[in-house]
């Protein structure tokens, strides 16, 4: 009976912790152990294709024959087609979640630790290896959490360098740039410019990416000389800190631009009733001063004056 190994993945990026889920499933299952992932259209969220994939892959020392192009890497036809159903054993490597839906939405899939050291070729059953692929050393990463290190604009390229060297495990300047210009592409792409409200959130955004990318507390994870990872623990803390922060500044914005309007509002009905006071003013209650000047010249002229006499 033959046993192949298959590690399926979007892989965005194909990380350190990824390859060694790799060499984890390559010990239980054997030499012809895959790396099954797609090749769908970049998107902001997936900026590699399969080629750049390909390539990282080559890198950590996966064989090229080993990296195949699937259309679900849950379902890699393309990769059992070429083995025989009912003499192949198959181990598939995935992190605890896929497993528990796996197991759950079919019995087709087993746990390798129930097997009793037995296993059935893929006509029959597909074996599930769990891994735990976040790990980089002792601390986990989201593929978020790197494209952000690596994309955002706020980091020097030095430090994109060394953080490089500790996601993946070592340097290839190639590839590093091919990464940090996807990354900045995807992460510069992602803000707010069409009014004042959404440029302030635009820079709380770019606040957090700040706080889950890099971290000079005293328990981040050092990487060489003087440079910090950020530690899970407070890229979740600082994550949820700021978007907390974030909804706030929203709702405050909000109730300055309410109490704005209700002030324009009230200067407005103000102004009005300040017109119609001065028109009621002109009219009723300021006197006719023409009248009375007419009314003095009459007077004047209906008076006679005359001239003094002089004595005797």
């Amino acid at each position: 009976m033959k046993t192949i190994g298959i590690y399926p993945g979007q892989f965005q990026p194909p990380h350190k912790g990824h390859y060694e889920a790799y060499k984890k499933l390559k010990q239980t299952a054997g030499a012809d152990t895959f790396v099954a992932t797609t090749d769908f259209d970049p998107t902001l969220e997936a900026a590699l294709h399969f080629g750049d994939k390909e390539q990282i892959w080559s890198r950590h020392g996966v064989p090229g024959s080993h990296i195949r192009k699937v259309k679900n890497p849950l379902e890699p036809k393309e990769i059992l087609d070429n083995y025989d159903p009912n003499t192949t054993v198959v181990i598939m490597a995935v992190n605890n979640e896929t497993t528990m839906k796996l197991i759950d939405k079919s019995s087709y899939y087993k746990g390798i630790g129930f097997t009793g050291g037995k296993f059935l070729p893929f006509k029959n059953h597909i074996y599930i290896l769990t891994v735990d692929d976040s790990k980089i050393g002792e601390k986990r990463f989201t593929s978020k959490n790197i494209r952000e290190a690596l994309g955002s604009h706020r980091y020097t390229k030095t430090q994109k360098e060394q953080w490089f060297k500790y996601f993946f495990g070592w340097f290839d300047l190639g590839l590093f740039e091919l990464l940090k210009n996807k990354y900045a592409n995807a992460h510069q792409s992602d803000s707010f410019q069409q009014d004042t409200i959404r440029e302030q959130l635009s820079k709380e955004i770019r606040k957090v990416v700040s706080e889950l990318s890099y971290d000079n507390t005293s328990s981040s994870t050092d990487i060489g000389d003087g440079s910090s990872l950020p530690t899970v623990d407070n890229m979740a803390k600082n994550n949820a800190d700021a978007r907390q922060q974030t909804q706030q500044q929203k709702q405050d914005l909000n109730k300055q631009k309410q109490e704005l309007e209700r002030n324009l509002k009230s200067q407005q009905s103000d102004l009005k009733w300040k017109n119609n006071s001065v028109m009621s003013l002109r009219k009723d209650d300021i006197p006719n001063t023409r009248d009375q000047i007419d009314a003095v010249n009459k007077q004047m002229s209906n008076t006679s004056i005359n001239p003094p006499t002089s004595g005797t």
